[in-house]
């Protein structure tokens, strides 16, 4: 497993990108950029960001899913789930990278996940969860409304490096931020002219045993939930995995 390793020598961002943006955090040390996934690529820092990241997963070892593996497995890997439409906003302490997040296109059925609707495993065990889970994947048993869980874009890989120097200091939600801001920049003119709704659909999904509660408490909310068998995403244990929405509304003025 990757270890957390000091990033204080770390290189600066290569600065000669055109398209790499800036976003410079307000009453903070902290800045943050945002990569295409071809600016990305081009980068020195992509073995800091990894390591980064599976710092940030092990963090969140508890008893209820066991040990959490390293969420990226090589250097590029980022870049490669972003795809063509996406992108990763880094947070950086001068030349540190301190966290990151990223934007891809959501498709619903990624990974072959089947969602349950909202509650549908309320008052169960896990091993009730799985099981039940494992009957309905092959019914009608399955979301009561399929359309609930359609989203437009997904916020992914959300990490922030341990340590009482970065955790709580909102720079998780200082990125999710950059990427909302980012999106609107991006797509706005685009979606306003060929859709009649005035919001894009942002999703994210979350393990329950984590972080639900955080993400509840900053606007989004269930549309449907999985069971995930031990070992999913390299996490010891079973989980209940949820499908999360939030409407970012189009500034219309930014057209």
């Amino acid at each position: 497993m990757t270890s957390q390793g000091d990033f204080d020598s770390s290189p600066a961002p290569n600065k000669s990108n055109a398209s790499v943006q800036n976003d410079t955090l307000s009453s903070s040390s902290y800045h943050i950029k945002v990569f295409t996934r071809r600016d990305l690529l081009s980068q020195p820092f992509l073995p800091d960001l990894r390591t980064v990241i599976n710092a940030s997963y092990r963090g969140h070892d508890i008893d209820p899913i066991g040990k959490v593996g390293d969420r990226v497995q090589h250097d590029n890997q980022v870049a490669d789930e972003i795809g063509t439409n996406g992108f990763t906003a880094v947070a950086f302490d001068l030349n540190e990278i301190v966290g990151t997040a990223s934007v891809k296109d959501w498709v619903s059925d990624a990974d072959g996940l089947v969602w349950k609707p909202d509650g549908y495993f309320a008052t169960k065990s896990i091993d009730e969860a799985c099981s039940m889970q494992n009957i309905g994947s092959n019914t009608i048993d399955t979301i009561s409304d399929p359309a609930s869980c359609d989203g437009d874009f997904e916020i992914f890989m959300v990490a922030v490096k341990p340590g009482d120097k970065y955790r709580k200091k909102g720079i998780a939600e200082r990125l999710v931020k950059a990427c909302e801001q980012e999106l609107q920049k991006r797509f706005t003119p685009n979606l306003a002219q060929l859709a009649e709704t005035s919001y894009f659909r942002i999703m994210i999904k979350v393990v329950r045993e984590i972080n639900g509660e955080y993400w509840l408490k900053k606007g989004f909310q269930i549309k449907g939930e999985c069971c995930c068998p031990a070992f999913t995403w390299d996490l010891e244990k079973p989980f209940i995995l949820w499908a999360m929405k939030k409407h970012l509304f189009i500034d219309r003025a930014a057209q």
